[in-house]
């Protein structure tokens, strides 16, 4: 079953709703899903955070041309203003994997944000993923994702809800969100980042990630013929390492994949999938990169090689035999430091508290030199 195409306003035949509150009844009740509660739609810079707009949902915006919507939250949002008081405030942006949603990493910074109150998250969840929309010939590939998560942050930070023109701040990617936050930059060079942060990127689509992507496409069709939603049954075991597997059952690790519990239409998934394949080699375009860059690296990810966060490392540090630390990158303003981690593709699930730890030793690294300290 292929979902009804519906904006917020207006149907339109020309935009794609990737919620699934838009699907039919009967693809509703074929695939199990849960009714969501759609945020009210507005216009292009109108970025509400009164209290009754945010029991109707996350906010949501809208590119000035009205064919693109985002769904984002903001963690700490009490800290805007906060430089104006004489008070640093620590700021990331996140963009998620393939099929990651706002909700899935919510949890994990609402954590962070908790232990350091000077650290305010922006969470996007960007187009093709579920509870956003877009044009429907738009060719869902890093550079559109990039150009359209550039205009949400222009937005944001116009209207004062999320400041990124004003002070430095960290750009966090996951997986496909990596290679996205890495084409950001690339074609945006002169953004006021502190530092990329990157878990389990990858530089293009190489053939291994090309057959799991194609696998993944194939599967959507399966699952559309069948009226049943077997994605996770079927590739879960692909996202985590195999130690991870080796102490978790499979019905339990599908449940802890990402998106399980609002999963975007099967079509638009499928559409996510063929944009990534026609994503922009970023290997061209890595000496462009004029930012400190923490890789964390999953060393038994099924989908992603090693040589990705090789190929960066190479080219932001040459031939340099040792790696800098993190606050001489921070302090330089230049580097890359590759952290290895005993986990798969999903690094958030599978070692959660050592990524806090990297995230910990950073803003620890921002602060000392805020301060002043040696």
């Amino acid at each position: 079953p292929r979902p009804r195409s519906k904006t917020p306003s207006s149907p339109s035949p020309s935009r794609r709703d990737s919620g699934g509150a838009a699907r039919p009844a009967s693809a509703a009740a074929q695939f199990g899903a849960k009714p969501t509660v759609r945020a009210r739609p507005i216009p292009e810079g109108e970025i509400p955070f009164s209290a009754p707009r945010m029991r109707e949902g996350d906010p949501e915006y809208r590119t000035v041309e009205g064919d693109t919507t985002f769904k984002y939250a903001v963690l700490n949002a009490a800290l805007n203003g906060g430089e104006r008081r004489g008070r640093a405030v620590h700021r990331f942006v996140v963009l998620d994997d393939f099929f990651d949603t706002l909700e899935d990493t919510r949890a994990f910074f609402a954590r962070l944000t908790a232990s350091h109150r000077d650290v305010q998250v922006l969470l996007v969840k960007y187009p093709g993923q579920a509870g956003t929309m877009h044009d429907a010939s738009a060719t869902l590939n890093n550079t559109f994702i990039a150009g359209k998560t550039l205009a949400l942050l222009r937005s944001l930070d116009r209207t004062g809800t999320f400041h990124t023109s004003s002070s430095p701040f960290t750009l966090l990617g996951v997986g496909n969100g990596a290679n996205v936050a890495l084409c950001m930059h690339a074609s945006a060079p002169s953004l006021l980042l502190k530092c990329l942060v990157l878990l389990n990127p990858f530089t293009h689509v190489d053939s291994r990630l090309e057959m799991h992507i194609r696998s993944w496409i194939s599967s959507f069709g399966l699952s559309a013929s069948v009226g049943l939603d077997v994605f996770w049954h079927l590739f879960a075991p692909s996202f985590l390492s195999g130690s991870y597997l080796k102490r978790t059952t499979p019905p339990v690790a599908m449940q802890m994949c990402p998106g399980v519990g609002e999963p975007a239409a099967l079509d638009v998934r499928s559409l996510l999938c063929q944009g990534s394949l026609a994503h922009t080699d970023l290997r061209k375009n890595l000496s462009r990169v004029t930012t400190p860059v923490l890789i964390l690296r999953g060393i038994d990810n099924p989908l992603i090689g090693p040589e990705h966060a090789d190929a960066i490392h190479s080219a932001l540090s040459g031939d340099q035999e040792e790696q800098p630390g993190i606050r001489q990158c921070l302090d330089e303003g230049q580097g890359c430091i590759v952290v290895d981690i005993d986990c798969g593709h999903r690094m958030l699930l599978e070692s959660r508290s050592k990524v806090e730890e990297a995230l910990d030793t950073l803003l620890t690294a921002a602060r000392d030199l805020e301060r002043g300290v040696h």
